[in-house]
């Protein structure tokens, strides 16, 4: 069977967990925290321009700088619930899948475990978009 989610990402399995459904929806958990959680979405039916237009009614812009290497036009957004152990940091990516669709990466920390940002932008690293 072909893969046909449109995208592709090598997932740190000593620390995640991941699971695809039959959308090509991926969700990254974190072994230890089940609260540290990355979804990648394909959107084959929302352009780019739509995805990004959504999420900013929601999320702040995090500027050029925060783009991932990919090669794909992408941008980068985040939003914090609040400064306490508990409250949770949400970075999202809208990604242009290169076929007038777009995919989104939203991953969710809480603020006591920042660190594992730093795992998903690893991971995001090798993103690549198919």
């Amino acid at each position: 069977v072909p893969n046909s989610k449109g995208y592709a990402i090598l997932v740190d399995t000593t620390s995640f967990t991941s699971t695809e459904n039959e959308d090509g929806i991926t969700i990254i958990t974190a072994k230890e925290n089940e609260k540290v959680k990355m979804t990648i979405t394909p959107l084959n039916d929302v352009s780019y321009d739509n995805l990004c237009l959504d999420t900013l009614a929601f999320y702040g812009e995090m500027g050029e700088s925060s783009a991932l290497e990919i090669g794909s036009k992408n941008s980068a957004y985040r939003s914090q619930t609040g400064d306490k152990a508990d409250d949770i940091i949400t970075t999202v990516y809208c990604v242009d899948n290169g076929k007038g669709g777009s995919i989104e990466i939203r991953y969710e920390t809480p603020v006591s475990a920042k660190d594992y940002s730093e795992d998903f932008e690893t991971m995001l690293s090798m993103f690549t978009v198919k």
